[in-house]
């Protein structure tokens, strides 16, 4: 991060859609554009100092991160914010858990699961609610203290647009507190895998399209027997949109053209980037 890093296919193409957006924000243009005030191209460098250095301060201290931030706040909202920021609040509960022949799946429990469900799905009916295109946030945590987050813009480029002052973090657009309807929920599972002695982590994030994404990709592993990476990259069944955008039942999609990340020699992870992702998220 201190030398800069090269703007690449995807990131050039974003800047492009972008372009007024981009010019518009005096933060994200002084991090994207070039000296005559314009996008850069695939190719040039963008530095961001402010950031490489908060980065190496949280790498030494557990506190910079939160004072960093406070610091764009108004000064009576610091102190509370770095507060909550140091006790996350964190709580255990027992999941929901289900035997699929030699897999056990672990959910959510309520009221994040069922009755979150049940009491949305009688109000979708009612009155289709078109998916905001926002990004999302979704993590796990077990009783070790491990922690998975994934953060994501899937169908918004630069998040809320807003380059923090102090901290250069550039703030996604998630602003909203999670909600008790459908469309807001993230779905994560774990499947607890008995032959193979692997525990896999699913998360969709998104619309409503998220329950639709799990459920493939645990028929493809559980019952179909097909090896992680096949199971998320099998073509798949997406939702067939109408004419005012509303999911309208589902049609055959595309391969998922997964990328792959390896590391600790134990511990894999696939994602499928958001250029073939259906616009309600997966």
């Amino acid at each position: 991060m201190a030398g800069g890093f090269r703007v690449d296919r995807v990131l050039a193409s974003a800047l492009r859609e972008s372009a007024a957006a981009v010019k518009a924000s005096s933060g994200l243009c002084s991090l994207f554009c070039d000296g005559a005030g314009e996008p850069k191209a695939q190719g040039a460098l963008v530095t961001h100092p402010r950031l490489a250095a908060l980065l190496r301060a949280v790498a030494l201290q557990d506190d910079a991160l939160p004072r960093a931030l406070a610091l764009d706040l108004p000064p009576a909202e610091r102190e509370p914010f770095q507060q909550a920021m140091g006790d996350p609040g964190l709580e255990l509960e027992t999941p929901l858990a289900l035997q699929l022949g030699e897999t056990w799946l672990y959910a959510a429990p309520a009221p994040t699961a069922g009755r979150l469900l049940a009491r949305g799905a009688p109000s979708l009916r009612a009155s289709p609610v078109r998916p905001a295109s926002v990004g999302s946030q979704l993590a796990v945590a077990d009783s070790q203290g491990n922690v998975l987050l994934l953060s994501a813009s899937l169908n918004s480029s630069f998040g809320s647009r807003f380059l923090a002052p102090s901290s250069g973090v550039l703030l996604s657009d998630l602003t909203a507190p999670a909600g008790p309807g459908l469309l807001s929920w993230a779905c994560p599972v774990v499947l607890s895998l008995a032959e193979e002695g692997a525990v896999v982590g699913l998360g969709a994030t998104g619309g409503s399209a998220a329950p639709l994404a799990i459920a493939q990709a645990i028929i493809n592993q559980v019952y179909l027997g097909q090896p992680l990476q096949e199971a998320l990259g099998s073509p798949w069944l997406q939702l067939r949109a109408g004419t005012d955008g509303d999911p309208q039942g589902c049609g055959a999609g595309a391969p998922s053209n997964l990328s792959q990340g390896e590391w600790a020699e134990h511990t894999r992870a696939f994602a499928t980037p958001a250029t073939c992702c259906h616009r309600a998220g997966y």
